[in-house]
């Protein structure tokens, strides 16, 4: 499913919320419709992970809606937008999206139809002079996510930076550039590493999956190395190859046991702020077949360690902008272990957007914010200010 969202009047909205200059002039060639938001929710029908009996998994469809149901709720509470949405047709449209009357001063909305993926990267590189911003909400799978930032010019690019979202988009880099700078991971096998100790769990899952998909966990490593090595093979034999290479289609790492969490932030230039500890419900099959079913936000407040984590990652990973996920367990004995980044909007954000309006009082520290107002607005004072000053400020929180 792919939503497109465009959005004009939006510089005056967002000035409103504390954006600083940066706009790019050469979009609000109509001033009706001077910014323009693109949002495309993942592609995927099927269930996460593929639930066995006895689990609940939360489809990708249902996760993409309610992101983009979301961000609507969002911009559509700034005034004098108009506000495009791409629809594939496969998910209804929220109510509030329907062009509110001429004279109530609201947004005013239309869609557009779009195929898919391939069909709003065509549009979007034909259509760049209509577009003064770009917000994707898509999966990394098969690169979708960076696929559609290429398709945009960065100055209009509501996000993490193509580079960042590269790297994210890979577990297997991902885990490699945090073991780099010391930051906890879990221990993985590729092949002609040594043999693991053949004790604990073990997962395999798509390099570049979301949502759980296709991910499953093994009772030893023996197992999950012969299923690791099967996969190497259909996948070999699906390109025609003569070798058995799975990197980067497959990583193999250690299951970490421990409390699956989740941390929102919100990323700007040379800073992060923990929005909220959020705890992600997450069950494994009796087959081992991994199943997510939602996520749980606020569920406590960011200790320091959880803080400082988030910090050190922000750090590890230049380019990360806007709102951003970082998946974790914490071990029983209090450890924490990074999992996996999210370069883009989550299921949590979703949830923190219904908490703020619904429950203020589980996370005070967003009563009354707008999330996407800000994130529009730290990109508008990203764009104004020399990289050599984000650099420097990069350092100092880091």
């Amino acid at each position: 499913m792919f939503e497109f969202i465009s959005a004009g009047g939006l510089g005056e909205a967002a000035t409103d919320a504390g954006s600083g200059p940066g706009r790019d002039p050469a979009g609000d060639a109509d001033s009706t419709a001077g910014v323009r938001l693109p949002s495309i929710c993942p592609s995927a029908a099927q269930s996460a992970g593929g639930a066995g009996a006895g689990v609940d998994a939360e489809p990708l469809l249902v996760q993409g809606a309610r992101m983009r149901d979301a961000l609507l709720a969002e911009l559509l509470a700034l005034p004098g937008l108009e506000v495009v949405v791409a629809d594939a047709g496969l998910v209804p449209l929220p109510t509030r999206t329907q062009p509110p009357p001429a004279a109530s001063g609201g947004s005013a909305v239309r869609v557009l139809p779009t195929r898919g993926a391939g069909d709003l990267v065509d549009w979007l590189r034909t259509a760049a002079a209509e577009v003064d911003l770009a917000w994707v909400t898509a999966p990394e799978t098969d690169d979708i996510l960076l696929q559609l930032c290429a398709a945009v010019l960065p100055a209009r690019w509501i996000g993490c930076s193509a580079d960042a979202i590269r790297l994210a988009s890979s577990k297997t880099r991902t885990r490699e550039q945090l073991a780099a700078r010391g930051l906890p991971v879990p221990p993985a096998w590729t092949p002609g590493q040594p043999e693991r100790p053949d004790h604990g769990r073990w997962v395999l899952k798509p390099d570049d999956g979301a949502g759980g998909e296709h991910t499953r966990v093994f009772p030893s490593f023996a197992a999950a190395r012969a299923a690791f090595e099967a996969a190497c093979g259909h996948a070999a034999a699906a390109r025609g190859a003569g070798d058995r290479t799975c990197a980067p289609r497959w990583t193999l790492e250690a299951w970490v046991e421990g409390e699956a969490l989740s941390l929102s932030l919100l990323c700007t230039a040379g800073h992060c702020e923990v929005l909220s500890v959020n705890r992600q419900r997450v069950a494994v099959a009796a087959d081992g077949r991994l199943a997510y079913a939602g996520v749980d936000t606020g569920v406590e407040p960011p200790s320091p360690p959880l803080q400082a984590l988030a910090a050190r990652v922000a750090a590890a990973v230049p380019g990360l902008a806007g709102f951003v996920g970082i998946d974790l367990v914490r071990q029983a004995d209090g450890r924490l272990c990074v999992i996996e980044i999210n370069p883009r909007l989550t299921c949590a954000y979703a949830g923190l957007v219904e908490t703020t309006r619904d429950d203020g009082d589980r996370c005070p520290a967003l009563r009354g914010r707008n999330l996407a107002a800000e994130i529009i607005a730290a990109h508008d004072a990203a764009l104004a200010t020399p990289v050599t000053d984000i650099a420097d400020a990069r350092t100092e929180h880091a």
